[in-house]
Order: C-alpha cells, then structure tokens, then sequence
C-alpha cells in the first residue's frame, strides 16, 4: 500500500518529464509562422482590380457614383483603415491552388462570426498579366483583388522572409496583415482552414484595434 501511494504521487512527474525530454512539444502554439520583424505594407501601392459587392463591410468606402476601376479611393493597403486583412499573393491568373486560397480566406473570416466586420480579404495580384478571375467569382464574392505597382523590392523582402520561415516557402500564398499595416504572419501551403480560423480568433481576442 505504501508503495502504491508514492507511485500515485510521482506518476505526474514521471509523466511530465518523459513528455517533456522525449516528446517535447515544439514551443509554439499558432499554426501561421509568425514574422520576427513585421513588414509594413501600408505605403505599398495598388491598384484596384476586383471591388466585392457583397461580404465587405469596406466596400462602402467606395461610392455608388464611381464607375470605373480606376476611379476607385482605395491606392494603398493603409486605406483600408485599421482592419484585419488576410492576403492571398499571386499571379493575375488564378488556377486550382488560387482557388483553394481564396476559398479558405473566405471560411476563415466566415468563422470569425460577429468579428467578420474587423476582417477583409485580399488578393494581391503580383504580376502583369491581365486579369484571370475564378469561373464562378461570386463563390468568392467579398474578395479585394489588388494589383500591386513597383512591387520588385516589396516582393524581394517577402520571398527572403518565406524563405527563411520555410525553404519550401515563397512569397506567394496565403498571409495576415495586422490593423497597423504589417504582414506580421505567413501561413503554410495548403492550409489547414480550421488552423487558420484558431490563429486569426485568437488575435482578434486579445487585440483592441481592427
């Protein structure tokens, strides 16, 4: 009985050690890698190619006068005025992966519930091809497509932040701006939605902006 009662104590200590020296845990708890110096994206120029009609809150911003793309009052990322914004980076011409990337962006803020006002959605086109929209775009209806202007420096900087996060990483796929207007993490290819959704919930939590 003695015996039986020490083992009862220092079980949760022996299971605590082997848990910790033999399966230790990788020390990180969000699923995004997060950027050690956040790039401030909030000078960098765009030019509107896609304006959602619908599952934008933002969108107002825009007046019902205004016509033409060109006429649009969105010519940075920092006019979007403090929201969260998940990024999708990549060609003009939007294929299988593209679809998948604007399909989980487009989960992920429906998950966020009633915090979906604090959050938009961007597809940063970073080429000059012309514009190549998905067959049916109003399944991603509430996406910002937005042509980036003298990208060659802004993109140099994200490809070298992918790819030290991951050498399987490049700038394109899937990231988060935060409301200051810093990409502050990039996801990993093939993203989990589920994962995504757990991040984002958590900084909308504990953040007061956006």
């Amino acid at each position: 009985m003695f015996w039986l009662v020490v083992l009862i104590c220092i079980a949760p200590v022996i299971a605590s050690s082997i848990a910790y020296y033999i399966y230790r845990p990788e020390g990180r708890v969000n699923y995004g890698f997060l950027i050690n110096e956040p790039i401030d994206a909030s000078k960098v120029l765009v030019k509107v190619e896609i304006k959602p009609e619908n599952e934008s809150t933002f969108a107002g911003l825009v007046t019902k006068k205004q016509v033409s793309p060109e006429s649009y009052q969105i010519n940075s990322l920092k006019d979007f005025k403090g929201r969260w914004l998940l990024v999708r980076i990549g060609s003009a011409k939007c294929d299988e992966i593209c679809s998948k990337e604007l399909y989980a962006m487009r989960q992920v803020r429906l998950m966020t519930g009633k915090n979906r006002s604090r959050v938009e959605r961007v597809w940063l086109i970073s080429n000059d091809l012309s514009l190549n929209q998905v067959s049916n775009f109003t399944e991603f209806q509430g996406t910002w497509g937005l042509r980036i202007k003298d990208n060659n420096n802004f993109i140099n900087r994200l490809e070298a932040i992918s790819k030290n996060l991951n050498k399987e990483l490049s700038y394109k796929g899937l990231w988060l701006i935060d409301p200051q207007g810093h990409f502050m993490m990039r996801f990993p290819s093939n993203p989990d939605i589920k994962k995504m959704y757990k991040d984002l919930a958590r900084l909308l939590k504990v953040s007061r902006t956006g």
